[in-house]
């Protein structure tokens, strides 16, 4: 299940929170190839005055993305596609669009956390891979 933690700030409203987990989840799926069903997108926003860069609170829109993908599931550059979009997505919907040549998104990372086998109701992707089971059965596959 792929999971991406994006935190912000400064504080956005509920349907900018909306329009990311959408734009996220989209570039997921379609450049990941992950499946929209099972990929969850956690926001935290934060005060300006909460994040710091260099010692000083941010004075413009700030970013981090973190994804955590199974190892394995995507080239390189799959990776590095998606961190692109994902950039230019975060920098037309905090800084608008048509400034946003001019006026770039603060600091900005992204970090693809690679799990070996990541899992999902309690049996992880490898054993799925192998043999898959019903989910209906009372225990997985050897359990």
């Amino acid at each position: 299940m792929p999971t991406l933690v994006l935190k912000l700030a400064p504080l956005q409203n509920p349907e900018r929170y909306r329009q990311l987990a959408g734009a996220l989840t989209d570039l997921t799926v379609d450049l990941l190839g992950k499946r929209r069903g099972v990929t969850a997108v956690v926001i935290d926003d934060l005060p300006a005055a909460r994040w710091h860069i260099g010692g000083a609170p941010a004075e413009q829109p700030t970013a981090l993305l973190e994804i955590s993908i199974t190892q394995g599931t995507n080239t390189q550059e799959e990776k590095a596609a998606f961190i692109q979009a994902a950039f230019a997505e975060l920098q037309r919907q905090l800084r608008g669009g048509a400034g946003a040549a001019r006026q770039r998104l603060g600091p900005w990372r992204a970090h693809a956390a690679l799990a070996p086998a990541g899992g999902a109701a309690g049996v992880t992707a490898g054993p799925r891979r192998i043999r898959p089971w019903r989910r209906e059965s009372a225990a997985p596959p050897g359990g």
